[in-house]
Protein backbone atom coordinates (compact mmCIF):
# COMPACT_ATOMS: atom_id res chain seq x y z
CA UNK A 1 0.00 0.00 0.00
CA UNK A 2 1.37 3.41 -0.97
CA UNK A 3 0.93 5.98 1.77
CA UNK A 4 0.13 9.46 0.48
CA UNK A 5 -0.89 12.64 2.32
CA UNK A 6 -4.34 12.29 0.80
CA UNK A 7 -4.67 8.74 2.12
CA UNK A 8 -3.61 9.77 5.63
CA UNK A 9 -6.09 12.65 5.59
CA UNK A 10 -8.86 10.27 4.53
CA UNK A 11 -8.00 7.81 7.27
CA UNK A 12 -7.90 10.59 9.88
CA UNK A 13 -11.50 11.40 9.04
CA UNK A 14 -12.72 7.83 8.56
CA UNK A 15 -11.45 5.31 11.13
CA UNK A 16 -13.94 2.75 9.82
CA UNK A 17 -12.18 2.83 6.42
CA UNK A 18 -8.82 2.40 8.17
CA UNK A 19 -10.14 -0.58 10.11
CA UNK A 20 -11.46 -2.30 7.01
CA UNK A 21 -8.63 -1.52 4.58
CA UNK A 22 -5.56 -1.54 6.88
CA UNK A 23 -6.44 -3.67 9.92
CA UNK A 24 -8.80 -5.97 7.98
CA UNK A 25 -11.32 -5.58 10.76
CA UNK A 26 -15.02 -5.52 9.88
CA UNK A 27 -16.76 -3.56 12.65
CA UNK A 28 -20.30 -4.24 13.74
CA UNK A 29 -22.92 -1.50 13.67
CA UNK A 30 -22.32 -0.88 17.38
CA UNK A 31 -18.54 -0.65 16.92
CA UNK A 32 -19.05 1.71 13.98
CA UNK A 33 -21.17 3.95 16.19
CA UNK A 34 -18.24 4.37 18.57
CA UNK A 35 -15.77 4.97 15.74
CA UNK A 36 -17.90 7.65 14.10
CA UNK A 37 -18.28 9.45 17.40
CA UNK A 38 -14.53 9.42 18.00
CA UNK A 39 -13.80 10.94 14.57
CA UNK A 40 -16.58 13.54 14.68
CA UNK A 41 -14.37 16.36 15.97
CA UNK A 42 -10.84 16.93 17.35
CA UNK A 43 -12.17 17.22 20.90
CA UNK A 44 -14.38 14.14 20.93
CA UNK A 45 -15.44 13.04 24.41
CA UNK A 46 -17.39 9.80 24.15
CA UNK A 47 -18.83 7.77 27.02
CA UNK A 48 -20.19 4.31 26.30
CA UNK A 49 -22.28 2.17 28.64
CA UNK A 50 -22.56 -1.34 27.41
CA UNK A 51 -24.06 -4.72 28.08
CA UNK A 52 -22.16 -7.99 27.78
CA UNK A 53 -20.41 -9.05 24.54
CA UNK A 54 -20.81 -5.96 22.38
CA UNK A 55 -17.24 -5.98 21.04
CA UNK A 56 -15.94 -2.93 22.87
CA UNK A 57 -12.48 -4.42 23.58
CA UNK A 58 -11.86 -5.00 19.87
CA UNK A 59 -13.11 -1.48 19.15
CA UNK A 60 -10.66 -0.06 21.72
CA UNK A 61 -7.75 -1.98 20.16
CA UNK A 62 -8.55 -0.92 16.61
CA UNK A 63 -9.13 2.72 17.54
CA UNK A 64 -5.75 2.80 19.32
CA UNK A 65 -4.01 1.34 16.24
CA UNK A 66 -5.85 3.82 14.00
CA UNK A 67 -4.95 6.88 16.04
CA UNK A 68 -1.28 6.05 16.52
CA UNK A 69 -0.90 5.23 12.81
CA UNK A 70 -2.40 8.31 11.16
CA UNK A 71 -1.74 11.19 13.56
CA UNK A 72 1.60 12.77 14.52
CA UNK A 73 2.99 13.28 18.03
CA UNK A 74 0.48 10.96 19.68
CA UNK A 75 -0.02 9.49 23.13
CA UNK A 76 -2.73 6.93 23.84
CA UNK A 77 -2.96 5.94 27.51
CA UNK A 78 -5.28 2.95 27.94
CA UNK A 79 -6.42 2.76 31.55
CA UNK A 80 -8.29 0.07 33.45
CA UNK A 81 -8.71 -1.21 36.98
CA UNK A 82 -6.17 -4.04 36.99
CA UNK A 83 -3.08 -5.18 35.14
CA UNK A 84 -4.32 -8.67 34.37
CA UNK A 85 -7.36 -7.34 32.53
CA UNK A 86 -5.17 -5.02 30.47
CA UNK A 87 -2.71 -7.80 29.63
CA UNK A 88 -5.14 -10.64 28.94
CA UNK A 89 -7.91 -8.68 27.26
CA UNK A 90 -7.02 -5.25 25.88
CA UNK A 91 -3.41 -5.96 24.93
CA UNK A 92 -4.30 -9.35 23.54
CA UNK A 93 -6.69 -7.63 21.12
CA UNK A 94 -4.07 -5.05 20.13
CA UNK A 95 -1.60 -7.85 19.35
CA UNK A 96 -4.23 -9.78 17.41
CA UNK A 97 -5.25 -6.93 15.12
CA UNK A 98 -1.73 -5.54 14.72
CA UNK A 99 -0.60 -8.94 13.42
CA UNK A 100 -2.91 -8.68 10.41
CA UNK A 101 -2.33 -5.03 9.53
CA UNK A 102 -1.46 -3.94 6.01
CA UNK A 103 2.13 -2.92 5.34
CA UNK A 104 3.81 -0.50 5.82
CA UNK A 105 1.54 0.37 8.73
CA UNK A 106 2.24 -2.92 10.51
CA UNK A 107 6.04 -2.71 10.50
CA UNK A 108 5.91 0.94 11.59
CA UNK A 109 4.57 -0.12 14.99
CA UNK A 110 6.85 -1.80 17.51
CA UNK A 111 4.78 -3.85 19.97
CA UNK A 112 6.55 -4.12 23.33
CA UNK A 113 4.37 -6.71 24.99
CA UNK A 114 6.28 -6.97 28.28
CA UNK A 115 5.80 -3.26 28.94
CA UNK A 116 2.27 -3.13 27.49
CA UNK A 117 3.53 -0.45 25.14
CA UNK A 118 3.49 0.13 21.39
CA UNK A 119 5.58 2.84 19.71
CA UNK A 120 6.00 4.20 16.19
CA UNK A 121 9.56 3.22 15.28
CA UNK A 122 10.55 6.46 13.58
CA UNK A 123 8.64 8.55 16.14
CA UNK A 124 9.18 6.84 19.52
CA UNK A 125 7.30 9.58 21.38
CA UNK A 126 4.15 8.47 19.57
CA UNK A 127 2.91 5.55 21.60
CA UNK A 128 0.18 3.43 23.11
CA UNK A 129 0.67 2.75 26.81
CA UNK A 130 -1.43 0.67 29.20
CA UNK A 131 -1.78 1.88 32.78
CA UNK A 132 -3.58 0.75 35.91
CA UNK A 133 -5.77 3.31 37.69
CA UNK A 134 -5.53 3.32 41.49
CA UNK A 135 -7.00 5.78 43.96
CA UNK A 136 -3.76 5.93 45.94
CA UNK A 137 -1.82 6.81 42.78
CA UNK A 138 -4.20 8.99 40.70
CA UNK A 139 -1.80 9.96 37.91
CA UNK A 140 -2.74 7.30 35.34
CA UNK A 141 -4.13 9.99 33.00
CA UNK A 142 -1.74 12.74 34.07
CA UNK A 143 1.54 13.96 32.61
CA UNK A 144 0.82 13.39 28.92
CA UNK A 145 2.02 16.28 26.75
CA UNK A 146 1.45 15.61 23.06
CA UNK A 147 -0.02 17.40 20.08
CA UNK A 148 -2.69 14.68 19.84
CA UNK A 149 -4.03 12.75 22.83
CA UNK A 150 -6.46 9.89 23.01
CA UNK A 151 -7.41 8.76 26.52
CA UNK A 152 -9.12 5.38 26.66
CA UNK A 153 -10.65 4.24 29.94
CA UNK A 154 -12.08 0.73 30.21
CA UNK A 155 -14.28 -0.37 33.14
CA UNK A 156 -14.84 3.34 33.72
CA UNK A 157 -17.67 2.81 36.21
CA UNK A 158 -15.14 1.18 38.57
CA UNK A 159 -12.47 3.88 38.17
CA UNK A 160 -12.14 6.21 41.20
CA UNK A 161 -13.41 9.73 40.50
CA UNK A 162 -10.06 11.24 41.48
CA UNK A 163 -8.48 9.69 38.36
CA UNK A 164 -10.81 11.68 36.11
CA UNK A 165 -10.52 14.84 38.18
CA UNK A 166 -6.73 14.81 37.96
CA UNK A 167 -6.87 14.19 34.21
CA UNK A 168 -9.30 17.03 33.52
CA UNK A 169 -7.16 19.41 35.52
CA UNK A 170 -4.07 18.53 33.47
CA UNK A 171 -5.50 18.97 29.96
CA UNK A 172 -3.69 21.76 28.12
CA UNK A 173 -4.64 21.20 24.47
CA UNK A 174 -7.83 21.13 22.42
CA UNK A 175 -6.77 18.01 20.50
CA UNK A 176 -7.84 15.64 23.24
CA UNK A 177 -10.14 12.71 22.68
CA UNK A 178 -11.69 10.69 25.48
CA UNK A 179 -13.25 7.27 25.12
CA UNK A 180 -14.58 5.89 28.39
CA UNK A 181 -16.36 2.54 28.31
CA UNK A 182 -17.97 0.41 30.99
CA UNK A 183 -20.77 -1.81 32.04
CA UNK A 184 -22.89 0.68 34.01
CA UNK A 185 -22.48 -1.06 37.35
CA UNK A 186 -22.89 2.04 39.56
CA UNK A 187 -25.57 4.73 39.43
CA UNK A 188 -23.14 7.31 40.78
CA UNK A 189 -19.61 8.55 40.15
CA UNK A 190 -17.90 10.36 37.30
CA UNK A 191 -18.80 7.83 34.59
CA UNK A 192 -22.47 7.95 35.59
CA UNK A 193 -22.42 11.76 35.59
CA UNK A 194 -21.16 11.93 32.00
CA UNK A 195 -24.58 10.73 30.89
CA UNK A 196 -26.14 13.96 32.13
CA UNK A 197 -23.40 16.23 30.77
CA UNK A 198 -23.57 18.24 27.54
CA UNK A 199 -19.79 17.86 27.08
CA UNK A 200 -20.03 14.12 26.45
CA UNK A 201 -21.39 12.18 23.50
CA UNK A 202 -23.32 9.37 25.18
CA UNK A 203 -23.74 5.91 23.63
CA UNK A 204 -25.63 2.92 25.02
CA UNK A 205 -24.94 -0.54 23.60
CA UNK A 206 -27.43 -3.30 24.37
CA UNK A 207 -26.45 -6.95 24.15
CA UNK A 208 -29.79 -7.50 22.41
CA UNK A 209 -28.37 -5.65 19.38
CA UNK A 210 -25.02 -7.45 19.39
CA UNK A 211 -24.29 -10.21 16.85
CA UNK A 212 -22.09 -11.88 19.47
CA UNK A 213 -24.99 -12.59 21.84
CA UNK A 214 -27.65 -15.21 21.11
CA UNK A 215 -31.34 -14.52 21.74
CA UNK A 216 -31.56 -17.75 23.74
CA UNK A 217 -28.84 -16.62 26.13
CA UNK A 218 -30.49 -13.22 26.56
CA UNK A 219 -33.76 -14.95 27.46
CA UNK A 220 -31.94 -17.14 29.98
CA UNK A 221 -30.33 -14.05 31.54
CA UNK A 222 -33.72 -12.36 31.88
CA UNK A 223 -35.30 -15.42 33.50
CA UNK A 224 -32.42 -16.32 35.80
CA UNK A 225 -31.32 -12.98 37.25
CA UNK A 226 -32.74 -9.88 38.89
CA UNK A 227 -34.15 -6.93 36.99
CA UNK A 228 -31.14 -4.80 37.89
CA UNK A 229 -28.67 -7.48 36.80
CA UNK A 230 -30.42 -7.86 33.45
CA UNK A 231 -30.60 -4.10 33.01
CA UNK A 232 -26.87 -3.63 33.60
CA UNK A 233 -25.43 -6.76 31.96
CA UNK A 234 -27.75 -7.00 28.95
CA UNK A 235 -29.44 -3.65 28.30
CA UNK A 236 -26.43 -1.53 29.25
CA UNK A 237 -28.49 0.62 31.61
CA UNK A 238 -27.58 1.93 35.05
CA UNK A 239 -29.05 0.02 38.01
CA UNK A 240 -31.86 1.48 40.08
CA UNK A 241 -30.32 2.04 43.49
CA UNK A 242 -32.59 2.16 46.50
CA UNK A 243 -32.02 4.98 48.98
CA UNK A 244 -33.10 5.75 52.52
CA UNK A 245 -35.91 8.30 52.72
CA UNK A 246 -37.32 10.01 55.80
CA UNK A 247 -41.08 10.43 55.42
CA UNK A 248 -43.01 12.72 57.76
CA UNK A 249 -46.68 11.91 58.21
CA UNK A 250 -49.63 13.08 60.29
CA UNK A 251 -51.34 10.19 62.09
CA UNK A 252 -54.84 11.38 62.97
CA UNK A 253 -56.40 10.25 66.26
CA UNK A 254 -53.17 8.64 67.34
CA UNK A 255 -49.69 10.00 67.76
CA UNK A 256 -49.74 13.29 65.85
CA UNK A 257 -46.77 13.71 63.54
CA UNK A 258 -44.53 10.71 63.07
CA UNK A 259 -41.34 10.18 61.08
CA UNK A 260 -40.85 6.94 59.19
CA UNK A 261 -37.72 5.68 57.48
CA UNK A 262 -38.21 3.73 54.27
CA UNK A 263 -35.88 2.22 51.70
CA UNK A 264 -37.20 3.00 48.23
CA UNK A 265 -36.17 3.57 44.64
CA UNK A 266 -37.36 7.17 44.51
CA UNK A 267 -39.08 9.87 46.54
CA UNK A 268 -42.41 9.06 44.87
CA UNK A 269 -41.93 5.37 45.69
CA UNK A 270 -41.19 6.22 49.32
CA UNK A 271 -44.33 8.35 49.63
CA UNK A 272 -46.36 5.68 47.87
CA UNK A 273 -45.25 3.03 50.34
CA UNK A 274 -46.47 5.12 53.26
CA UNK A 275 -49.60 6.49 51.58
CA UNK A 276 -51.00 3.04 50.92
CA UNK A 277 -51.47 2.53 54.64
CA UNK A 278 -55.13 3.07 55.61
CA UNK A 279 -56.94 3.73 58.88
CA UNK A 280 -56.21 0.22 60.06
CA UNK A 281 -53.57 -0.37 62.69
CA UNK A 282 -50.26 0.56 61.08
CA UNK A 283 -47.07 -1.32 61.68
CA UNK A 284 -44.03 -0.19 59.71
CA UNK A 285 -40.62 -1.72 60.28
CA UNK A 286 -37.60 0.09 58.80
CA UNK A 287 -33.88 -0.48 59.21
CA UNK A 288 -33.80 1.15 62.65
CA UNK A 289 -37.43 1.72 63.54
CA UNK A 290 -40.53 -0.22 64.55
CA UNK A 291 -43.60 2.01 64.85
CA UNK A 292 -47.22 1.06 65.47
CA UNK A 293 -50.03 3.59 65.17
CA UNK A 294 -53.76 3.71 64.58
CA UNK A 295 -55.34 6.25 62.26
CA UNK A 296 -55.18 7.48 58.68
CA UNK A 297 -51.82 8.67 57.38
CA UNK A 298 -51.29 11.94 55.53
CA UNK A 299 -47.84 12.49 54.00
CA UNK A 300 -46.53 15.95 54.81
CA UNK A 301 -42.92 15.66 53.66
CA UNK A 302 -40.23 13.45 52.18
CA UNK A 303 -36.49 13.89 52.37
CA UNK A 304 -33.63 11.79 51.01
CA UNK A 305 -30.99 10.94 53.61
Amino acid sequence: MEITPELIQRYQQYPIAFCKEVIHFEPTAQQEQIMRAMAAKPKAWVSVKTGHLTGTTAAIACLALWYVSVFDDVAIPIVSTNLEQLRCSTWKEINKWHAGMQEPFKSAIDIQADDLRAVIKNHPYSLIQARVAKEECPDALQGWCRKNLLFIVDRASEIPDIIFQVAMGAISTDNVKFLIISKPTRARGYFHDTFSSDEWNNITLSSKDSPFMSKEFITQMKDAFSKNFYSVRVLGEFPVEKKRYTVTVDVLQAHGTQTFEVIAESEDDAIDKISHMTDETIQFVGDDIDIQATGKLYVTGCEND
